[in-house]
């Protein structure tokens, strides 16, 4: 994972945005079939790994089957498309994560946007929060992969049985994993706003009267130290 540090993330961004718009835009299965053959090279060149790539695709990849069932008895294949695009959408986003670092995210996005600030939007902190918003992504497929192995643990059928089984299990999955996200999320909360997170813009110093005698001081009796250490 050293790699991504060696990727700018504006031009990541840019393609991601850019592949994002052509996804929603195309309407057949040819659209997107270009468009996941130019993502899977984008991968390869960007050294994304695949594995980790995937597996963090699982949540979505269960909610693109579901919208796949709901569609079910109208047009499956309508049905279809949408969790196709749904899931190329979630891909792009998770391969930006994972080529890019949050900080470098941040940094290309608060470039973006900084003309935005001469209208007083809040540009630093929209960035901060959707850096903050895409790294949680991987750390939530961590959650998801410790609470599946503790509920399968203790005997909750995630890959046998029938299918209502198996989706009762997938639920109390995501139940369990959406409280964890948001006790995380008031940590981190309570943490920004411990730290003064948004409060304004800071103010810089000025120098009133007194500062200048203050500074004379201060060197007068750093030298005094100085002065007493070097020759007692």
């Amino acid at each position: 994972m050293n790699e991504r540090r060696h990727i700018d993330a504006r031009y990541a961004i840019a393609w991601s945005f850019c592949f994002s718009v052509g996804v929603l835009s195309t309407h057949g299965w040819r659209g997107l079939g270009a468009f996941a053959l130019m993502f899977a090279g984008a991968c390869i060149a960007s050294r994304v790994p695949a594995r980790r790539l995937f597996a963090s695709s699982v949540p979505m990849l269960i909610l693109a089957l579901f919208v796949i069932g709901a569609h079910a008895s109208t047009d499956p294949l309508e049905g279809a498309r949408y969790a196709a695009k749904a899931y190329l959408l979630a891909l792009g986003a998770i391969a930006l994560v994972l080529a890019c670092s949050p900080d470098s995210i941040a940094a290309a996005m608060e470039r973006f946007a900084a003309p935005l600030r001469r209208f007083r939007l809040p540009v630093d902190d929209f960035c901060m929060m959707t850096s903050i918003a895409l790294g949680a992504i991987p750390d939530l497929h961590i959650q998801l992969a410790r609470l599946v192995a503790a509920q399968a643990s203790r005997g909750a059928a995630f890959d046998a049985g029938p299918p209502h089984t198996r989706v009762l299990a997938w639920g109390r999955a995501f139940v369990a994993l959406v409280v964890v996200a948001f006790r995380r999320a008031a940590t981190l909360a309570d943490a920004m706003e411990a730290r003064c997170f948004g409060a304004g813009v800071r103010s810089s110093i000025r120098l009133s009267r007194s500062d200048p005698a203050a500074v004379a001081l201060a060197v007068a009796g750093g030298a005094a130290m100085l002065a007493c250490g070097i020759f007692l």
